[in-house]
């Protein structure tokens, strides 16, 4: 029978109410997921707080969330943020519609731009849920969307971008095949040489990754700089729009 004290339950009363083994309220503790009770001498309280958060642990793990993930949620929720700063890890995330539909609201009620997203692989849709497969892509488009640029111009130039980075990703694929893959192959593919062939291919990701960013950059400092050049330059030299009244005092002079 399930011990409770007006909205207060001990930990045998809480789990009955919750359907949790205690058990299991002691694991969530000590992962961090449940706050801890409060004493009154000898005896720990939990509250409908606590209840609350079980029913809505086993609510989260219905739902497709393992265990490690609500810890982030909760953790977010605890110190005042939001399920979109968790999608900065370039990590895996599973969703549900609803909350997918509660972070990206545009994208969520078009069903064109989540198929569009889908063949990016930005997302995979299942039954309920949604697996965000590298959310970076959608957290960089609601953030540009957010400054006031149409969705679906950022999805087009998200298709764009793919495209240029999958010939940059040849082009790299090339330098290792070329210069190091078929020089070994070459020499008889000696098996003591392929930890090093390995480890260069390894290596070349994150150089090739820092190398487009750093020559991004500085094309986009490029363009800006032209651009704002440009427009400084428009309005210094304003085009004379009428030019009667001057001719007319040129006439009295």
């Amino acid at each position: 029978m399930a011990v409770q004290v007006g909205e207060r339950f001990t930990i045998d009363g809480l789990s009955e109410a919750a359907g949790v083994k205690v058990s299991t309220i002691r694991m969530y503790q000590h992962r961090g997921l449940l706050p801890g009770p409060e004493i009154e001498g000898r005896v720990g309280y939990y509250g409908q707080t606590h209840l609350q958060r079980l029913r809505l642990i086993a609510r989260l793990q219905d739902e497709g969330y393992s265990l490690a993930a609500i810890g982030r949620l909760v953790h977010a929720w605890e110190t005042g943020r939001g399920l979109i700063d968790l999608l900065a890890s370039g990590e895996p995330v599973t969703v549900s519609r609803t909350e997918f539909g509660s972070l990206f609201p545009a994208i969520a009620a078009n069903e064109e731009l989540l198929q569009r997203l889908e063949a990016l692989g930005a997302l995979s849709q299942r039954d309920n849920h949604l697996e965000l497969a590298d959310d970076r892509l959608l957290r960089i488009g609601t953030a540009l969307a957010d400054t006031g640029i149409d969705l679906t111009a950022v999805i087009t130039e998200a298709e764009h971008t793919a495209q240029v980075t999958d010939d940059l990703a040849d082009r790299f694929v090339r330098l290792f095949k070329e210069h190091l893959w078929e020089p070994y192959v070459e020499s008889g593919l000696p098996a003591e040489q392929l930890p090093t062939i390995i480890e260069q291919l390894n290596q070349i990701q994150p150089l090739a990754i820092e190398a487009v960013a750093a020559s991004m950059r500085n094309s986009l400092i490029r363009a800006s700089e032209q651009a704002m050049r440009a427009a400084v330059e428009g309005f210094a030299n304003p085009a004379v729009v009428d030019s009667g009244p001057s001719d007319r005092v040129s006439d009295l002079e």
